[in-house]
């Protein structure tokens, strides 16, 4: 067994290396970084010598990811081509070429590179950011780094540990967007779901002692798209019996009210006894009823748990609901500001964006 301070001094793994030299990938204002869209490798862009253009594109490909791939059959023919009898003409060696070579595996032959993939319209997905805080006001640069690099258009954010006496302008950067909070008077839990200012949308008020807030967005037609943060505190035999009813019965509440709208739920609900891929409870941290219950609730309303990596540790406490799961995107786990790993996700859905309002203004010139 090793000495506590060999321990002690040897190097700990970071949660994410960087692609190009291995050191830890963190939100930091002062040293970006960039994900791959392919192998969600994370790179710091001066290690990459990346310029700000290619930094602000929306899609993002590594070398190892952006290179062509070519077929082994392209080398294999090249060869037997070339220790071929010479009296073959050139254009029989062509046409053993293309004939054992599929179409596909050489396109394109005329260029150096890959062709660049036609993406999706940026405007038709909706960028979600769900985030366990661990009190946000000591994660604000942490936070505002995130926003910057993910360019989220919602946030959905628990374990806020803000007070009503703590406004939105001193957590969000000036103008983001409307921020819907759900506080505790003690100043820990707490939710908060920020929508950006570009996006139409307006709280949602439910009656219910669980943590759990909600906004509508206007959607361009159609039912509005509601999404909400819900946090579950750790709590087990009567209370969190009690505190599980309650959260149940309001997310019923909810999908009862708009059964025709795209719904998300994302938050900690300290629930890592669910297999979510089999919708079971595979272990007894909590009292059975707790897990029965909620996965009930989430069956009962068509919602699907979408998030299928650990957010802390080795259990999946952060989940993502929704009933729109066929129009899901990405989901991504992204560098954390707390203990609890970030999720990313998208959606095709696509909101009404307000559009900026004309004025005129009237002033005094000189000649």
């Amino acid at each position: 067994m090793r000495p506590a301070s060999f321990l002690s001094m040897c190097p700990r793994t970071p949660k994410f290396p960087c692609g190009e030299r291995g050191k830890a990938v963190t939100w930091s204002s002062k040293r970006l970084a960039i994900a791959c869209d392919d192998c969600n490798t994370w790179f710091h862009t001066d290690c990459l010598q990346m310029s700000s253009g290619c930094y602000n594109a929306v899609w993002w490909h590594c070398c190892s990811c952006g290179i062509p791939h070519f077929n082994s059959s392209l080398f294999d023919s090249s060869q037997s081509d070339s220790a071929s009898s010479s009296t073959s003409s050139t254009s029989d060696s062509q046409h053993d070429l293309v004939s054992d070579t599929p179409v596909d595996a050489v396109t394109p032959l005329s260029t150096s590179s890959p062709s660049k993939p036609v993406p999706t319209s940026p405007t038709n997905s909706i960028r979600i950011l769900s985030l366990n805080f661990s009190s946000l006001p000591a994660k604000k640069e942490l936070f505002w780094s995130a926003l910057d690099t993910c360019n989220p258009d919602i946030v959905l954010g628990c374990e806020t540990w803000l007070k009503p006496s703590i406004t939105d302008s001193e957590i969000f950067p000036p103008g983001w967007g409307n921020i819907y909070r759900k506080d505790r008077k003690d100043g820990y839990g707490g939710v908060l779901v920020g929508c950006k200012k570009s996006l139409d949308s307006n709280q949602v008020d439910m009656d219910t002692e669980a943590e759990l807030v909600l906004a509508a967005i206007v959607s361009k037609s159609g039912p509005p798209l509601i999404v909400a943060a819900a946090y579950r505190p750790s709590l087990n035999g009567t209370k969190g019996s009690n505190y599980i009813d309650q959260l149940a019965t309001t997310i019923n509440q909810l999908c009862t009210k708009y059964p025709d709208s795209p719904t998300w739920i994302g938050g900690d609900i300290n629930l890592p006894d669910i297999d979510w891929s089999t919708d079971t409870a595979t272990s007894y941290s909590y009292n059975l009823n707790i897990n029965t219950t909620f996965l009930n609730c989430c069956q009962d309303n068509g919602l699907e748990q979408v998030v299928n990596f650990p957010t802390r540790r080795e259990n999946l406490l952060d989940i993502l609901l929704t009933n729109r799961p066929s129009l899901m995107g990405r989901v991504d786990r992204v560098p954390s500001v707390s203990d609890h790993q970030g999720i990313l996700a998208s959606s095709l859905l696509k909101a009404r964006y307000r559009r900026p309002v004309k004025r005129k203004i009237y002033g005094t010139f000189g000649h």
